[in-house]
């Protein structure tokens, strides 16, 4: 039996929607939906903090697409919106049009770090704000609360981001391969690289996905590249990513990986993506995403502390795992560690009749399928609308967290027929 507990949440308006016993064989789940003024809402990160309570941060329509805010809901486990944060369990910060949080932690000292990116003017640029942990806005942060930066007057995009004690946080997004550091106060590190910024590949077309602390004062960054297939013809993609390690200094780390300070395809030779990365035991990283060589599917691959594949792991480094119906697309979008330092692979996938999935794998550490997880090591949720264009359909797992008892998060977005919802399920471990 799969419980069913789901909230339709308005930006002013708090109401229970269904509670339901349906047959399958998933695990009990608990559902959250929150919207917005009748727009897309959509979360892209999610971190739980030291109450355990939960802050979903991502994007909102504020009034008129493409006008969005840097919207941050904060709920209570038992599904319900934590009123003391802001006014409502909600606030929204209107900083242009295509803004959107892609990524929030808690600071040490209670503060909330949001970033993401924001059209500030001619072209998207990074864009980061903080907020004091009652929900308002933390004006010695930048004076303002919230900061803009672009390098280069082009467009550039941020997914991910990273901070440290000392309050300093890094920026990496595409296009072209930027990465940023900023100070506590949100001013641009300029003593980092030679002006505050690194870029990994110049190409325009290849971005920075993800990027994590490592432990000898460095940083992880996932890159993609774009490998045209027909030069001259067009630009024709097929995706590779690799690994850099970039010291404190901002320079890359020469030792890293087999090749010029990288870490490359893990035994893959086509069309595939580092969407996030996490450390596990003994420095190593662990990589994940989606591979297209036999229809789309979630991969993962795991690096050594100094940049090579780990043969232990899965098939000499790499795991493959294909769960998608219909279309066949998967794909990781967080890679999540337990206590017990079992993995398990967040995202979603696709059916071609019905829409998207929010998807979890569970592995053990050698990078088998855990079947006790779930039926046979997965779990399938879909809710909201299906039917028409599948693509508008369904729900998606983008991103997710473990709480304190053990609890697995997944939060996204999940359509109601009109546009698309934060959504938020809780798993049983």
């Amino acid at each position: 039996m799969k419980r069913l507990l789901a909230f339709l949440i308005p930006i002013f308006y708090l109401g229970f929607a269904a509670c339901e016993e349906r047959d399958n064989a998933y695990a009990q789940q608990e559902a959250v939906l929150i919207n917005s003024n009748n727009y897309n809402d959509y979360i892209f990160g999610v971190v739980i903090d030291t109450s355990s309570r939960i802050l979903a941060a991502g994007v909102s329509a504020t009034t008129a697409l493409p006008t969005t805010g840097f919207a941050i809901a904060r709920i209570l486990t038992t599904g319900v919106l934590d009123t003391s944060f802001h006014t409502d369990g909600k606030v929204l910060v209107e900083l242009g049009t295509n803004a959107a949080i892609t990524h929030i932690e808690v600071l040490g000292n209670g503060k909330i770090l949001a970033t993401g990116n924001v059209n500030s003017g001619i072209q998207p640029s990074f864009a980061a704000a903080r907020f004091n942990t009652d929900g308002t806005i933390d004006t010695s942060f930048a004076t303002v609360g919230y900061t803009y930066a672009n390098v280069d007057n082009q467009s550039h995009f941020s997914p991910n981001s990273i901070a440290r004690s000392d309050g300093t946080f890094v920026m990496v997004g595409y296009t072209r391969s930027h990465m940023g550091r900023f100070l506590s106060d949100g001013s641009l590190d300029t003593s980092f690289h030679t002006d505050g910024w690194v870029n990994l590949n110049n190409n325009l077309l290849d971005g920075n996905f993800d990027v994590i602390n490592d432990s000898q004062s460095a940083y992880i960054v996932s890159l993609m590249h774009c490998y045209d297939q027909d030069p001259g013809i067009g630009v024709d993609c097929w995706w590779g990513s690799s690994l850099y390690r970039v010291l404190s200094d901002g320079t890359i780390d020469p030792a890293y990986g087999p090749s010029v300070g990288s870490s490359h395809s893990c035994n893959m030779t086509y069309d595939y993506n580092y969407r996030t990365l996490t450390r596990v035991t003994n420095n190593r990283v662990l990589a994940g995403g989606y591979e297209g060589t036999t229809g789309d599917a979630f991969i993962m691959c795991r690096f050594n502390s100094n940049g090579t594949v780990d043969s232990s792991f899965g098939n000499n480094g790499r795991v493959h795992t294909s769960i998608g119906t219909g279309a066949g697309y998967g794909y990781i979008r967080k890679l999540l560690v337990q206590t017990d330092g079992k993995y398990v692979a967040v995202g979603y996938v696709l059916d071609t009749s019905a829409g998207g999935s929010m998807s979890l794998v569970r592995y053990y550490t050698n990078g088998q399928v855990d079947t006790t997880f779930g039926t046979n090591g997965f779990i399938l949720t879909r809710f909201g609308t299906t039917g028409g264009n599948y693509l508008l359909n369904g729900s998606y797992g983008l991103t997710g967290g473990i709480l304190t008892d053990g609890k697995i998060l997944v939060a996204g977005e999940a359509f109601n027929g009109q546009n698309a919802d934060f959504a938020i399920a809780m798993y049983w471990p």
